[in-house]
């Protein structure tokens, strides 16, 4: 066994540890500690140029994929000086817990770390508990479509430089890690020096409001939803429908229900039709009408649920919990895409949507594209589709964009390459027996 550094983990060595000889004497570390931010900002410019804020990232995040060794050869040489700089939080802490995330944003917030523009800090011991995370009192909560979070978190390493907090917290009794921003609302920050001098702080949670639902579905296309409509299943509040009508113009808003303050938010936006639907009863039956010359074709209504019992299991994988309601949120997304419709869920969250082509891989691709253009990550995703796949492109394709999992209704006298296709690269699938492809 050869115990000895490789060519590659020497020169990182002896270019760190010049490094440091240079730039961290003893004068020069006691400057920086005096400094307002506790660390030396051209010094992190250089770590980012020399390219030691990608060392542990993967690839497809921008970084060199180098493992434990090499960031065991930057610490020790960062040890000998006391080298102050936040690595320990933002790059190798919070770029661990992003890389293994299923963030939305994470490829675009590892990006700006690599780059050294953003920093991001954990926040997860708490006053009188310390680290014991199974005791945390920290928690969010939801009240119709706003979840906040409130508590407290102490020894935050870097927390007044940081632009972004990795925060532990409880819900329904779950923990969970919440990403908010260092200048949101009802967030305060204490800031101390520890014993050896760096900047540490404590943080306090006051209904701090997190990501909402119109905001994830926004980011899914925001050139698209200029002149769009947009429905809620919950009651709005003034401050989520001020901040609607000032992002974008929207021509209908459809809610159980408005605020009376609210009524007077959208009265001074023009050209705005609100719709109060306090019940939807999915029984009562609909019908569509369509002309066709001097004749009128009438249906009844797609409206029949695809619950996880009516799911057909084909491939040798099968799904994950998660993977199967991210497949039955995206079959019902499906349902209102019109032409050869490709989705792409995770987290019950729409991430693309492909649509209006004559070609069902035409349609993938745009759902890709449309993601990628807002540095969307599909990594671990589920792909829907309204129609049975003609060919095995739809899947192959799949397989390259990240999906894990893909729900279609099936029929098609190729099947059985399909699903041959998908056990090929070791991903799932089902079939709903149902066709909801409209024109």
């Amino acid at each position: 066994m050869n115990l000895n550094y490789s060519e590659e983990q020497t020169m990182l060595r002896e270019q760190v540890l010049k490094f440091c000889e240079t730039n961290y004497d003893f004068i020069d570390r006691e400057k920086i500690l005096d400094s307002d931010e506790g660390y030396s900002l051209d010094n992190w410019k250089k770590f980012a140029e020399l390219g030691w804020l990608a060392v542990p990232f993967n690839e497809d995040n921008g970084g060199f994929n180098f493992g434990p060794i090499e960031l065991t050869v930057l610490f020790e040489e960062f040890g000998k000086s006391l080298v102050v700089e936040p690595y320990l939080s933002s790059v190798v802490m919070s770029g661990t817990i992003l890389e293994n995330s299923d963030h939305t944003d994470k490829t675009s917030i590892i990006e700006k770390i690599i780059s050294g523009e953003h920093q991001v800090s954990v926040a997860y011991a708490e006053p009188n508990i310390g680290y014991n995370f199974l005791d945390c009192v920290t928690t969010i909560s939801t009240n119709k479509d706003t979840y906040s979070l409130n508590g407290s978190k102490s020894l935050v390493l870097n927390a007044s430089n940081a632009d972004q907090f990795i925060v532990l917290a409880t819900y329904e009794d779950e923990p969970l890690l919440a990403i908010i921003n260092a200048d949101v609302e009802g967030l305060s920050i204490q800031s101390f020096k520890t014993l050896d001098g760096q900047i540490c702080g404590d943080l306090t949670f006051e209904n701090v409001s997190l990501s909402k639902a119109y905001d994830y579905a926004y980011k899914t296309d925001p050139t698209s939803a200029f002149g769009g409509i947009i429905a809620f299943n919950k009651g709005l509040d003034d401050k989520l429908l001020q901040k609607i009508i000032s992002r974008q113009f929207v021509e209908v808003i459809i809610a159980p229900k408005v605020t009376n303050n609210g009524l007077k938010i959208m009265k001074a936006k023009p050209n705005i039709r609100l719709l109060i639907i306090d019940k939807f009863d999915p029984k009562i039956k609909s019908y569509d009408m369509k002309a066709l010359k001097s004749n009128f074709l009438i249906q009844e209504s797609d409206s029949k649920s695809i619950a996880k019992n009516n799911l057909n299991f084909v491939t040798k994988k099968k799904p994950s919990l998660r993977e199967i309601n991210d497949l039955l949120f995206a079959f019902k997304v499906t349902r209102f895409v019109k032409s050869n419709a490709i989705v792409f869920v995770k987290n019950k969250k729409t991430l693309g949507i492909g649509a209006g082509q004559m070609s069902r891989i035409d349609s993938t691709n745009i759902a890709r594209d449309k993601a990628k253009k807002q540095k969307i990550n599909l990594k671990g995703c589920v792909m829907a589709s309204e129609a049975f796949f003609p060919f095995r492109d739809n899947v192959d394709l799949a397989k390259k964009i990240g999906v894990s999992s893909i729900i279609q209704p099936g029929g098609s006298i190729k099947d059985k390459e399909i699903i041959s296709a998908v056990n090929q690269h070791k991903m799932s699938m089902v079939f709903t027996g149902i066709r909801v492809f409209k024109h």
